[in-house]
């Protein structure tokens, strides 16, 4: 029954923290994917490299189990403004980050639409996997990298903020 507990307390997390598009307009730097039709922005490799890193400081804190430090870099949009989280928000995010403490994150895919539409993936593993043990053993988040006023900032889902 424990492990059902977790199962459900994870998948709901998952959907928490996966990206959703909340249809903010279209800034004179996107422009429509020939591929897709969706909104597509241009990427400099010096956004890339600004996202990179961030998400990498974010990880590194998530290994070394410096949630605190993980959660400070966390911001929300609104749809207008990037504010920090609340008081709330943030001990609500550090007491997710220390029940699903990993052994390991992975960054598993960063994607970029819009400047407010972005999403960053990452996986963690929650325990080794020993042979011939079915059991999931990683369960996966998103943050949102989003672009303001030529600053990038890593913020959650707008599920999660808005809840919160």
């Amino acid at each position: 029954m424990r492990r059902l507990s977790f199962f459900l307390f994870s998948v709901i997390l998952f959907s928490m923290f996966s990206s959703c598009h909340n249809g903010q307009k279209e800034t004179a730097t996107e422009t429509e994917s020939e591929n897709t039709g969706r909104p597509h922005i241009e990427i400099s490799d010096a956004d890339r490299r600004t996202v990179d890193d961030s998400l990498t400081v974010f990880l590194n804190l998530m290994r070394a189990h410096q949630f605190e430090q993980a959660v400070a870099m966390l911001w929300v949009w609104d749809g207008e403004f990037v504010s920090r989280l609340s008081g709330d928000a943030a001990r609500k995010q550090l007491q997710i980050f220390r029940q699903l403490q990993g052994i390991d994150y992975k960054l598993e895919s960063v994607e970029f639409n819009t400047e407010t539409d972005n999403t960053a993936k990452y996986r963690v593993v929650l325990f080794e996997k020993e042979e011939g043990d079915n059991r999931p053993n990683a369960i996966s988040f998103g943050l949102n990298p989003i672009r303001r006023e030529g600053k990038w900032f890593l913020t959650v889902s707008d599920a999660f903020a808005e809840k919160h």
